[in-house]
Parts: C-alpha cells; structure tokens; sequence
C-alpha cells in the first residue's frame, strides 16, 4: 500500500510540474502575441526550468530572442529545438533567419536547404532560400527559388516583389515591371513604390515622340 501512495504521490507531483510548465508556456505565447518579447522570455524560461525537453518553448523563445535582437541567444534556442527533433524544419528555417540578420548567408542557406529537405515543396522555405541567394549574388538560382515560392502560393505578393527587382537588375525590366505590378495588386505598398522609381508610364515624353495634330 506504501508503494502505491508513493508512486501516486510521484504522478502527481509529475503532473503538477506539467501544468505549471504549460501555464508558463502559454503566458510566454500570450506576451508575444503582444509583443511584449521580454516578458514572453520571461515566462519561456520559467517553463523550460519545469520541463527542459519542450522544443516548442525553445522554438518560441528563440523567435522572442530574435524580435529583440539578440540573435545568437536566438540560435541557441534554436539549436537545442533541432537537438530534440531534427526535422524540425521551421526550427532550421528560423535559424536560417537568425543567421541572415548576423549577415551569415551561406549558414542560413545552409539551414534554408536542410528545411527544403524536409519539406520540398513550402513557400515560404523557398521563398526565404530565395533571398539568402540573392544576398549571396546567386541572381538566377533566386529568381528560380521565388518562382516555385510563386507556383506553390500564387497570393503571396513577397516572391512577386522580390523577382521583379531581381529582373530590373537584370535588366528585364518589363518582366520585372510586371512583378512589380502583380505584388501591387496583392497589396504590396512597397512595390508601389518601386513601380515609381523603376517602372514609369509609357508616355509621348518619355518615347520622345511628337505628336502632331
């Protein structure tokens, strides 16, 4: 009888941990929703203290280390996600966006491709290998990157913006101009933007052509 009340007594101990450890949890997710990222650390931290195998709290830390720019704690938190699963493929991605902040391209193309491994066919992974490619100058194998990001997700304007300064560089500018175009009409008001600077109307004035009556 004493050993039943002692492993009794252990469980609920045990599930005491649990429930404080997913409390903490879920107060660290609430910080974040509004952007209050140090209190999300906060909590985090007590969380993992309570359970040190929840790759979820590390996952979310690392993004909340990262919203306050602290990207190296970030990979960290990040590394230890990877450790406990590793195909955790939006661990790698968010790795991957950690180490382009520190300006390490070819580390976040490196965790860009692993993520790509796994799951061959996201947008998004595509989309954010994309841009470690053009940060590496690797022109053409990004523009390939943002147009399968395209195919996957047509209603994504970031892939569309992306290319079409890709090909203005190029010096492609009507198929960048439609891009450009495309990413305006998906709600991108950075491409708006753009479209002025490199996309002017077509105009008698800028033809050099005289009308005459």
């Amino acid at each position: 009888m004493r050993k039943v009340l002692l492993i009794l007594l252990v469980h609920f101990s045990v599930c005491l941990f649990a429930q404080k450890a997913d409390s903490f949890f879920d107060k660290g997710l609430a910080a974040y929703k509004l952007q209050q990222y140090s209190e999300a650390i906060i909590n985090y931290n007590k969380s993992l203290e309570l359970d040190s195998i929840n790759i979820f709290a590390y996952f979310n830390r690392g993004l909340a280390k990262s919203r306050i720019g602290d990207y190296k704690g970030a990979i960290a938190d990040y590394d230890k996600a990877i450790a406990l699963y590793p195909q955790y493929a939006d661990a790698f991605v968010a790795r991957g966006a950690a180490k382009g902040d520190m300006e390490d391209y070819t580390g976040a193309l490196d965790d860009f491709n692993t993520a790509i491994q796994i799951y061959p066919k996201d947008s998004f992974y595509l989309y954010n290998r994309g841009l470690a490619k053009a940060k590496l100058h690797d022109v053409d194998s990004a523009i390939a990157d943002f147009s399968l990001a395209i195919q996957i997700n047509p209603s994504n304007n970031f892939p569309y913006r992306n290319r079409g300064v890709l090909k203005i560089l190029k010096g492609q500018q009507q198929d960048g101009c439609s891009d450009l175009r495309k990413a305006e009409s998906l709600g991108d008001k950075e491409a708006t933007e753009l479209i002025k600077k490199y996309c002017p109307m077509v105009t008698p004035a800028t033809l050099n052509i005289t009308l005459r009556d």
